[in-house]
């Protein structure tokens, strides 16, 4: 799934993303705005990750949908 359709409806992806990922809460998910970018920091602050890492949890969620 590409990352504009996302962009389009980020209200309903966030709902499966808070599902997966419980350590980031409903405000950090509004402050990261839809941006990608802004996933993949909160991503790597909150568990760990390296940037690819990130950006390979955030495609298997896409892919999922």
């Amino acid at each position: 799934m590409a990352w504009n359709r996302i962009d389009q409806d980020y209200s309903g992806f966030k709902g499966q993303a808070l599902s997966q990922w419980h350590e980031i809460t409903g405000e950090e998910w509004d402050r990261a705005e839809g941006r990608r970018e802004n996933l993949e920091r909160l991503l790597q602050e909150k568990y760990g990750h390296d940037r690819q890492e990130a950006g390979e949890r955030i495609e298997a969620l896409l892919d999922r949908l």
